[in-house]
């Protein structure tokens, strides 16, 4: 069997305590990088303990999808009386990889016998485009993570988007990618382990969070990398490519900024244009508007002592200055 179950209720303060020192199924996307609010270094740092899980128990968008949980499941039980939908209120860990644990929604049996799982989704209107094809690769890595976990053969998805939008997808086990996520996840606990950071992915979330590590400078020089080692390369190769990138960010919004300026004299005083080819409908609107500023330098002339009075300071992170130059001899 690849799996042994553990006797702790989902959602309550024992399955919390035992969640941080395993790997979850919503922890595969992170791992992976498929998860744009949550990157590896931030499951990192909860791991090791260098910061606290967000507190999710007033998130209104968590709270409704678990009173939604048991509708949507009805849902998807009342379209399929050929398979066997059943609640887990336990948890499955696997004997192999023992710091791999899932909590499932639903097992979910078939007619042949066959096992799956059922996970339940609910989602913003706003993300139904990310539902348009298939599952969202951030959940997908969670569905193979709990095939991996249990073993079974395949998993349902459904998914209620907008409060009205009901959908539903089937998943077969995906071996190879699930080959993928074990190495993954067995690395990243390796990592924790061995208080290693992991490799960074580039999303605003990790900047952020990188930021709230290092927010103040404690040196007050900038630190020479020794001449010809590899932390040298290292450093002018990162440089290096952020210069060019830069550049072609430059071009490429110069472009984009002549084609906007065109559309701009084309619109002139209207408020926009529309029109539709070849079975593709196109519209643009130039959105203008009056915006009201708080003139703090005059303010600061006639109140000088209110303006200090309701002043705070807060750490910004201001970006980073790069800049690479030819060392003339």
């Amino acid at each position: 069997m690849a799996y042994k179950i553990i006797n702790i209720r989902p959602q309550s303060e024992e399955w919390l305590t035992y969640r941080k020192d395993h790997i979850g199924g919503s922890d595969a996307g992170s791992i992976i990088g498929f998860n744009q609010y949550k990157s590896p270094l931030s499951l990192w740092l909860e791991k090791t303990g260098e910061v606290e899980p967000a507190d999710l128990s007033d998130n209104a968008a968590v709270r409704w999808g678990l009173n939604l949980e048991d509708s949507v499941a009805a849902e998807f039980k009342g379209n399929h009386p050929d398979l066997r939908v059943e609640r887990m209120n336990r948890i499955y860990e696997s004997v192999e990889r023992p710091f791999q644990m899932a909590t499932v929604d639903r097992n979910v049996t078939d007619s042949q016998g066959r096992r799956g799982v059922l996970e339940v989704k609910t989602a913003h209107w706003r993300r139904g485009q990310d539902w348009d094809e298939e599952v969202p690769a951030y959940y997908m890595a969670q569905v193979q993570h709990y095939l991996s976990v249990t073993g079974f053969s395949f998993a349902w998805v459904a998914v209620l988007i907008g409060g009205s939008d009901y959908r539903e997808y089937y998943v077969e086990r995906d071996e190879d990618f699930i080959k993928v996520l074990n190495e993954r996840e067995t690395q990243f606990c390796a990592m924790v382990s061995s208080h290693t950071m992991p490799q960074l992915v580039g999303t605003k979330e990790e900047s952020g969070r990188l930021f709230g590590m290092y927010a103040e400078a404690q040196a007050q020089d900038i630190e020479d990398v020794p001449e010809n080692s590899v932390a040298t390369s290292n450093f002018a190769k990162t440089v290096e490519q952020i210069c060019l990138a830069k550049a072609d960010i430059k071009e490429s919004e110069g472009v984009k900024r002549l084609y906007e300026n065109e559309l701009r004299a084309r619109i002139g005083d209207g408020k926009g244009l529309r029109t539709s080819l070849d079975g593709v409908y196109y519209q643009a609107t130039w959105v203008r508007s009056s915006v009201a500023t708080f003139d703090k330098e005059r303010f600061g002339k006639d109140h000088p002592d209110l303006l200090e009075e309701y002043t705070t300071k807060t750490e910004r992170d201001m970006g980073l200055r790069v800049s690479m130059k030819e060392i003339k001899s």
